[in-house]
């Protein structure tokens, strides 16, 4: 036997092994696809609807403005479709494969009150077990509509909403759940959650709801969570107090100049205290109670300046 043939003869044996190893999965997945059709929503009975457990952990709060809320997001989604199940045995043991989602029907859960949607991972697949349970979770960036309220800025705490829902199928036909199915209530996963600079979170609650329109006799579940933020006053308030300072030195500094000096050094140093009262509301939104006090401050403190220069000037 020449080096040849037996290079051959190994080669020959090595891509049997490979394919009594790859066999198993291949005829699983062959097997169970045959005749499935992903267009057909999985039930043990038709009037029995599918159950989707839902939860959503939260990875980051990116921005919370006019825009709406924005953060990263995972959504953790499982169900059972037993046309998918088999007897872990009959192929190699194994007892769970992953695949593309395409391949398979999927719950249109959906964020209802979305502005914009980012899918963040490079492929979309799923986990399906022997028993025939489904487990996916797909990574977004999310934005969601959220109106704050401003008045008590830098000292308020906003409370944002992500309603998520079906978006074609009523509540007998998906029935969202959390993990526990006999409770309405629920909380988000933070065990990976990255704090942000601007805010605190506080709580990310979950409430289970049914909806009834005039529309339709059916019920429509929703899951909504609720996301408590309290802004970081901080870095705003250090801030303004520093501008106010400076405007305060100035203002004193215009005071103790002596009545001969020149009538331009005097206006310069208004508009020097002018502009440290504008850098003290830039960050600041209109809204805000502390917009309102400084914007009043500032124009008493430059009346009053202006006032006694002018008097200082007239009687001197």
């Amino acid at each position: 036997m020449n080096i040849q043939t037996l290079v051959l003869l190994c080669g020959l044996a090595a891509r049997s092994s490979m394919a009594d190893i790859m066999a198993p999965e291949s005829r699983l997945i062959n097997d169970l696809f045959s005749n499935y059709n992903p267009q057909v929503r999985p039930k043990e009975d038709v009037e029995e609807p599918t159950k989707v457990v839902i939860k959503l952990s939260i990875h980051s709060i990116k921005n919370l403005d006019h825009d709406g809320l924005t953060m990263i997001a995972r959504l953790h989604l499982h169900w059972a479709d037993l046309r998918l199940k088999w007897n872990a045995s009959d192929y190699n043991d194994i007892g769970s494969i992953s695949l593309s989602s395409d391949m398979i029907w999927l719950p249109d859960i959906e964020l209802y009150n979305n502005v914009q949607t980012t899918f963040l991972l490079r492929t979309n697949r799923i986990v399906l077990s022997s028993d025939g349970t489904i487990s996916w979770r797909p990574k977004y960036k999310l934005t969601s509509i959220c109106e704050e309220d401003l008045t008590w800025f830098p000292y308020d705490q906003q409370k944002c909403e992500l309603i998520f829902g079906s978006l074609t199928h009523d509540g007998y036909q998906i029935d969202l759940k959390f993990q526990d199915e006999y409770t309405n209530y629920g909380d988000a996963d933070l065990s990976s959650f990255v704090t942000n600079k601007d805010f605190n979170l506080f709580s990310a609650s979950a409430k289970r709801n049914e909806k009834f329109y005039t529309c339709c006799d059916e019920p429509f579940p929703d899951i909504t969570y609720e996301i408590k933020l309290g802004r970081r006053s901080t870095p705003y308030m250090a801030k303004s107090m520093a501008s106010s300072l400076h405007s305060y030195v100035l203002a004193l500094t215009a005071l103790v100049l002596p009545s001969h000096h020149a009538p331009t050094a005097k206006i310069l140093v208004i508009l020097f205290t002018l502009a440290c009262s504008g850098a003290s509301t830039k960050d600041i939104p209109d809204k805000s109670i502390l917009m309102s006090f400084l914007q009043t401050q500032a124009g008493m403190m430059l009346f009053m300046l202006f006032t006694t220069i002018c008097i200082v000037s007239i009687c001197v």
